[in-house]
């Protein structure tokens, strides 16, 4: 995904900046005193300005923003819809062991610290990605309109100038608090971390676990649960599927054998069960016609 976003700003930069510099666009403006559009139309220099600048710089920003705010948004549901889950999970009603209050308050507290563990985490990442917008419409408006306001009138008086130094203070902020944002982000200090060779302890090193990947209330079930006396006992085993020839063959002690291939179709557990029928019925069949013989011989016997 990140080398899809450098080729695109990299086309893009090239695509604005070109062919202004080709047209010769670009040089000394007397009007501001500094290396600015130079063009002597105001309403030209106007023109070019937004072009080639101000309207991409407000469209990121806009773009950044719906962004930030769908993202945070959609934080906000997942942490709800998981809240529910959690607090659905530690009901008691869905607790079903013989020490029954307990478990009920141990199940409650786990539910209860997961939910706290959650609601950090999440206030840390919609705070981090609120913060991008909102530094870049703190930055990007204001440069925006000192860029168009100093290219139209100039600078004629203290207040003029003044405002020209704020707009070179903004653009000269803006690499400076997105440096800041990144310094605090998570993604990369970890990178930066990778790239220098330190080892960072994860938490199953470390002997922490995450209270979110083995709750209290899913753990297995006590071993001093009671089951009613009677009650039938439903064990559901998961078989990989496999499929079979149709031949069956004989192999060298006379044993019926049966070719398997793992593909999708009909489970092991079905293959075994076919064959030891097959093989039964064979031994019937067999047992059967040895019956008849002998009783053929003594009937012709008695004969």
């Amino acid at each position: 995904m990140e080398k899809y976003y450098v080729i695109v700003v990299t086309l893009l930069n090239i695509v604005l900046t070109v062919p202004a510099f080709g047209l010769n666009q670009f040089g000394w403006d007397e009007a501001n005193f500094t290396c600015w559009f130079k063009n002597p139309d105001e309403h030209t220099k106007v023109q070019w300005l937004i072009g080639t600048q101000s309207f991409w710089i407000a469209l990121a920003a806009t773009i950044e923003t719906i962004c930030s705010v769908a993202g945070s948004f959609g934080w906000r549901s997942f942490r709800s819809l998981n809240t529910r889950f959690i607090q659905k999970a530690s009901d008691p009603s869905f607790l079903h062991t013989s020490s029954a209050t307990g478990h009920r308050s141990e199940a409650s507290s786990s539910a209860q610290t997961i939910l706290s563990t959650q609601a950090r985490k999440y206030r840390g990442v919609i705070l981090r990605i609120a913060l991008y917008p909102i530094v870049s419409l703190l930055i990007s408006y204001p440069t925006i309109g000192l860029d168009i306001f100093g290219s139209v009138k100039g600078v004629h008086t203290q207040l003029d100038y003044r405002l020209l130094v704020a707009d070179l203070v903004l653009y000269g902020l803006r690499p400076f608090a997105y440096a800041l944002l990144a310094c605090n982000d998570p993604s990369f200090v970890c990178a930066v971390q990778d790239i220098r060779g330190i080892k960072v302890p994860t938490s199953e090193s470390s002997g922490v676990t995450d209270t979110m990947s083995r709750p209290q209330f899913a753990l297995q079930r006590p071993t001093d649960s009671t089951f009613p006396s009677g009650a039938e006992l439903t064990v559901n085993v998961e078989l990989q599927t496999v499929s079979h020839g149709d031949d069956i063959s004989m192999d060298k002690s006379g044993k019926h054998g049966m070719f398997i291939h793992e593909e999708s179709g009909i489970s092991t557990g079905r293959l075994a069960a076919k064959a030891d029928a097959r093989r039964r019925r064979s031994q019937i069949r067999s047992g059967t016609t040895r019956l008849l013989n002998t009783s053929c011989d003594h009937s012709i016997f008695w004969a």
